[in-house]
């Protein structure tokens, strides 16, 4: 079973290892890696938001660290209209999932995981994404769930604007671990 649980301060260097790994793929792979925001999830890393929940997620697979994400609460200017921004969303951004385990759909995992988690969240409608690459836009509306919203220039590049509406992911239990909604419900 998977779990996911808030990330640390002391998670720092493995979520550094794990985003240096999947940067060196996406370069490998003739992946333009320019604007990808490196890091947000390390810095970020054992950091609340304002009502405590955490901003750094990490999926795990027992010991193994398969992916990271990071969920805040207010959407960033990439082209999000003024009635978008007034919606009450969280944005999953700083999204990574380590090469060596490809086929654990980690992405996939932690997708499902903050739609479900964020219905938990009072008031909070949508789970919104900035998705760059082409390919994996359409595995997310196709396969996914997930909306195109816009498709916009941002930093001179394509970016997908993506949301899916937030609701419980039904027997998501059974293959990742229910995650506390706040920083102090986890540390007890």
């Amino acid at each position: 079973m998977y779990t996911m649980r808030p990330a640390t301060p002391g998670d720092r260097s493995t979520i550094t290892e794990l985003v240096a790994a999947r940067y060196r793929w996406m370069r490998d792979n003739w992946i333009d890696t320019s604007s990808i925001d490196r890091e947000s999830a390390c810095n970020l890393a054992g950091s609340s938001g304002e009502d405590g929940r955490p901003l750094v997620w990490l999926l795990h697979d027992g010991p193994q660290l398969l992916g990271c994400t990071v969920l805040l609460d207010a959407l960033q200017d990439y082209g999000w209209t003024t009635a978008h921004r007034r919606e009450s969303s969280l944005l999953m951004f700083g999204t990574f999932s380590h090469p060596a385990h490809s086929g654990d759909q980690a992405w996939r995992w932690m997708s499902w995981w903050a739609v479900d988690y964020a219905s938990r969240i009072q008031g909070v409608l949508w789970l919104r994404k900035l998705i760059r690459s082409h390919r994996l836009m359409c595995q997310a509306r196709d396969q996914h769930g997930w909306d195109l919203v816009d498709t916009v220039i941002h930093h001179g590049r394509r970016a997908h604007l993506m949301q899916r509406r937030v609701a419980p992911v039904p027997r998501l239990d059974q293959f990742i671990s229910p995650a506390p909604l706040t920083a102090n419900a986890a540390a007890s």
